[in-house]
């Protein structure tokens, strides 16, 4: 018996273009779970997305040009309701992480210690 692969729709709110692409590369492993990603580099830009698609996971930079810290949090939580929440951020900062998980997200991801297997492992709890 085969097992099917399901495919999940990520929302990547990430406005540097390597970093978009680094994640993309992490997730692009065809013998793991299937994603496929949407990206928005800000978050009115994300707010956008969300209006009109149904994403599984939203995957959230905290320094973008609209928006900082956990007030991006906030923003995506209150237009996202049930959708989960991971921070991908270059800030390694225990109390921002706590701060981040009280206003909603899910998971914290540093982006210096994020790897294909902990992305991937941060999506599926999620």
């Amino acid at each position: 018996m085969e097992l099917e692969l399901r495919t999940y729709l990520l929302l990547l709110v990430e406005d540097s273009s390597s970093d978009a692409e680094l994640v993309a590369e992490m997730l692009a492993d065809p013998a793991t779970k299937q994603y496929n990603i949407l990206r928005a580099a800000s978050i009115a830009k994300a707010l956008d997305q969300l209006k009109t698609t149904h994403v599984d996971v939203i995957l959230l930079d905290l320094i973008l040009p609209d928006s900082t810290g956990s007030g991006s949090v906030k923003a995506i939580r209150a237009a996202a309701n049930n959708t989960p929440i991971v921070v991908l951020t270059g800030t390694n900062d225990e109390q921002l992480a706590l701060v981040c998980i009280d206003a909603g997200a899910q998971d914290y991801l540093t982006k210096e210690e994020m790897r294909p297997h902990t992305l991937r492992r941060a999506i599926g709890y999620a």
